[in-house]
């Protein structure tokens, strides 16, 4: 008997010593990262979160689940590990050695347009008996912007091209070397006239001037989706995003000086959506992911008949996409035309709701069937 209540002991005791050594132990040197492999991917694309446990301790945890929250415009492709309401409720179920790391890759697909973040992770851990739980709460920053999806409607490529090639007999022309757009590193095909000797003397490497040619043109994409005379259809306005988003990316990737006017507002910033043309890819980057961000529901209320009046003076070529055409605005492209400034108004519709064009206003504006 006496040699029974021991051994019984002797388990009580083991069993309270290992439950102890895991309530102060068990997060001891255990880290857990997570981070997207990519700042933004454009809808339907591919994307992979980076998840990464590492234990620094010689303590192994048997069984360590891993839960995080994000929105459901991050499509996890395995959704076994996570349930789904308007949100992704990740879990992910480890056994982490002592003094290992533990890195996995979670794929996904970019699903709506918008900005997501992952602030916070909670760790659940279990000891060897099973016999607790032990739960913290871990900080984690990481986002990701979902751009919104590129246009596959062929029927587009026949206005880009238009205005393309406009653009191209101003191009012909060589660069201004009196207009200065910064210094980067150089290249075999550069003229060693425009080497930066200042700068090269501060790094290891030959850096030049870098031009811009002041005959560039630059085209503005104007994105009306407020709707004045049609009831209110968030796959048409989506469509308009995705058309804005295309001629963007075709227009800088051919040279051309890019900016964007809206009337909704980034419901990450707050803020107004405007541009003025600007070239480079960083710049387009900003645009992208402000489109990625704009609101349908929060219309711009400083955004007037008379500001757009404003806005148009001086640009190149001008695009404006907009489900709904308003007779002020296409009298106001009509003097834009007169003045010889290209402009081109882009209609998308879909169930056959072919848009009223006001009359004499055909030859610039095209409406567009959205349906693919």
């Amino acid at each position: 008997m006496i040699r029974f209540l021991f051994i019984g002991l002797i388990a009580f005791l083991i069993v309270f010593l290992e439950k102890k050594l895991f309530e102060y132990w068990w997060d001891s040197g255990l880290n857990i990262e997570l981070s997207f492999s990519k700042s933004q991917i454009h809808m339907d694309e591919p994307g992979i979160l980076s998840q990464s446990v590492e234990n620094n301790k010689f303590l192994p945890l048997p069984s360590l689940c891993v839960k995080f929250l994000t929105a459901r415009g991050i499509e996890f492709e395995n959704s076994l590990g996570s349930n789904t309401t308007d949100n992704y409720y990740r879990n992910d179920i480890y056994q982490v050695k002592g003094n290992e790391k533990i890195t996995r890759s979670l794929s996904f697909q970019g699903g709506k347009r918008g900005y997501y973040t992952i602030r916070e992770a909670t760790l659940i851990a279990s000891d060897f008996m099973l016999s607790g739980h032990y739960i913290k709460n871990v900080p984690v920053n990481t986002h990701i912007y979902i751009l919104p999806r590129l246009s596959r409607l062929k029927v587009l490529d026949n206005l880009y091209k238009k205005i393309n090639e406009t653009g191209l007999i101003l191009r012909q022309y060589p660069p201004d070397p009196f207009e200065f757009a910064g210094i980067r590193d150089y290249m075999p095909y550069d003229d060693h006239r425009f080497i930066n000797w200042k700068a090269t003397s501060k790094s290891e490497d030959l850096k030049v001037n870098h031009t811009t040619n002041t005959r560039n043109r630059s085209v503005n994409i104007l994105l009306l989706l407020s709707l004045k005379s049609l009831r209110f259809n968030e796959e048409i306005s989506e469509e308009c995003i995705s058309v804005a988003a295309t001629y963007l990316t075709r227009f800088q990737k051919d040279g051309f000086g890019v900016g964007l006017i809206s009337d909704h507002i980034n419901n990450h910033t707050g803020k107004g959506v405007i541009f003025a043309p600007f070239g480079g890819k960083e710049h387009l980057n900003e645009i992208m992911r402000n489109l990625a961000c704009l609101d349908l529901n929060k219309p711009d209320e400083s955004f007037t008949h008379d500001r757009i009046q404003d806005l148009l003076k001086g640009q190149d070529d001008l695009i404006i996409i907009s489900p709904d055409v308003d007779p002020k605005l296409s009298e106001l492209i009509k003097e834009r035309i007169k003045g010889g400034k290209n402009s081109f108004w882009i209609v998308p519709f879909l169930h056959g709701c072919v848009p009223q064009i006001p009359k004499g206003c055909e030859f610039f504006i095209k409406a567009v069937n959205a349906e693919i």
